[in-house]
């Protein structure tokens, strides 16, 4: 049996933080924690059909393919209280998107609170035709490409460590210096790219989308050090 839910589509959940995100005037899209989620019920989970943009530029974030098992739904999987993660599954080619893209053609911060699997693999953010993309490329390396025509480069971490359940900031500057960060710490293999960004899919619908859950993703078409701070500090308590 299907049912339609709406799961905590008011701001009932509080990051423990002052500083919010809406707070930044350059804020282009913000899927907040059990916030502006609808699932539609088939036994035994919940699938995520959309996720409302909690800033005011309305990019939701939907995916309206029919759910009728026993096939697999492509809609990720939605676990409520208190962890509020969507799960994504390689296998299901699970997916949402948004019918507007998000372009950020300069300095952008995006902030995203994701665990992969022990494995990790699978684009978390994405673009048509995988024109731009943010993929787990190993266990301590994200390769990205932010647009056409682009060769993909990798963000590596420090030392031996490796990904799990983190929260990540990747930042571009006004110098076109693109940084990850990790948990709070800046990852020192930074590298340059010019392209425009443009992102309108979290995991993407193929069997190249994420295995691993996410819960929530910023964008940002700024950067600096305060706001960096501020997403650090914000997405630590989530």
């Amino acid at each position: 049996m299907l049912s339609l839910r709406n799961s905590l589509t008011l701001d009932s959940i509080s990051s423990g933080s002052s500083w919010q995100p809406s707070d930044e005037g350059c804020l282009e899209a913000w899927y907040k924690k059990g916030v502006g989620i609808t699932t539609v019920f088939s036994s035994p989970h919940d699938y995520t059909t959309s996720w409302t943009d909690s800033s005011s530029n309305t990019n939701d974030m939907v995916n309206s393919d029919a759910i009728s098992p026993p096939t697999p739904p492509t809609q990720p999987i939605y676990y409520g209280a208190p962890n509020h993660q969507m799960e994504f599954n390689t296998a299901w080619q699970t997916f949402l998107k948004s019918a507007s893209s998000i372009s950020l053609s300069g300095e952008f911060t995006i902030v995203i609170r994701i665990t992969p699997p022990a494995s990790p693999d699978g684009k978390f953010l994405s673009s048509d035709s995988l024109n731009s993309y943010f993929e787990y490329a190993s266990t301590s390396q994200i390769k990205f490409k932010l647009a056409s025509g682009d060769t993909p480069q990798d963000l590596d971490l420090n030392g031996a460590t490796t990904f799990g359940d983190d929260y990540l900031i990747i930042t571009r500057n006004d110098s076109d210096l693109v940084t990850l960060w990790r948990n709070g710490v800046e990852q020192t293999a930074s590298v340059t790219s010019t392209s425009a960004l443009t992102l309108n899919g979290l995991g993407y619908n193929s069997a190249e989308t994420l295995n691993g859950t996410i819960t929530e993703v910023q964008m940002y078409s700024c950067s600096n050090a305060t706001l960096t701070s501020n997403a650090n500090t914000y997405a630590s308590t989530l």
